[in-house]
């Protein structure tokens, strides 16, 4: 019993070094850089909802605030506003 459970411990630690090796030598660094050093700035975009390091843009692609919302709003329950 005792050499079935050394054998696995040492099994478990030969696949975990493997998938760790695997993980940490596997990534490549990329060999050129972006065309005219252009890196997008955005982070999650769809044509409803853009989220970029500059904002996050509702009902357009291209926020130009923290939060820009285009197009009609509805909103339910309490809100505040202040400048």
């Amino acid at each position: 019993m005792k050499k079935t459970k050394t054998l696995g411990f040492l099994l478990g630690i030969a696949i975990m070094s493997t998938i760790t090796g695997y993980l940490v030598f596997g990534w490549t660094e990329p060999t050129l850089a972006p065309p005219n050093g252009n890196v997008s700035s955005s982070l999650s975009c769809t044509e409803e909802f853009c989220v970029t390091d500059t904002g996050v843009g509702i009902g357009t692609t291209n926020p130009e605030q923290k939060l820009d919302v285009n197009g009609i709003g509805d909103i339910m329950g309490a809100y505040n506003v202040n400048s």
